[in-house]
Order: C-alpha cells, then structure tokens, then sequence
C-alpha cells in the first residue's frame, strides 16, 4: 500500500486507538508495528486469529493483566 491510502484510511489512527486498548507494554509496541496485508490468505488468516482472540478475552477477561509490563516473559515461552 501506499502512503496515500495509510492517510485516506487513517491507518496511525487506527494503531493508536488499538495502542490506547492494549493492556501491556509489548502489546502498545506490536499495536504501532502493525502494517496492513493484502494478501488474501494472510487476511483471512489474520481475521481468524482476531476472532479466537476476542472469543478467549470474552469467555477470560484479561483484567488481571492490566498494565503487567512483563507479559513477554510469559508470551515469549509459549510461542516458542
């Protein structure tokens, strides 16, 4: 994508709202390293893992994580 669409879609607007939402340090960074895919596949994959995500938060609200600036101490051994 180019520079242009980021503004039409006001993508940084985007980033920092989901930045604002993030309950850990790790999680504002990965929000602001974000970068759109066009790849079809990579979509539809993406749009699966945000739905599991959400469903998980839901059915275990995440609270106890507020402002926990070593969540990648615990993320970082379970996606190894």
């Amino acid at each position: 994508m180019n520079e242009k669409a980021f503004k039409t879609l006001e993508f940084d607007k985007i980033k920092e709202l989901l930045a604002k939402n993030a309950v850990s340090v790790l999680g504002k960074e990965k929000a602001f390293a974000l970068v759109p895919s066009t790849d079809k596949d990579d979509v539809i994959s993406l749009l699966n893992e945000t739905g599991e995500a959400a469903a998980i938060i839901e059915k275990y609200p995440l609270s106890y994580l507020d402002q926990n600036d070593a969540i990648d101490l615990i993320v970082k051994p379970i996606s190894i």
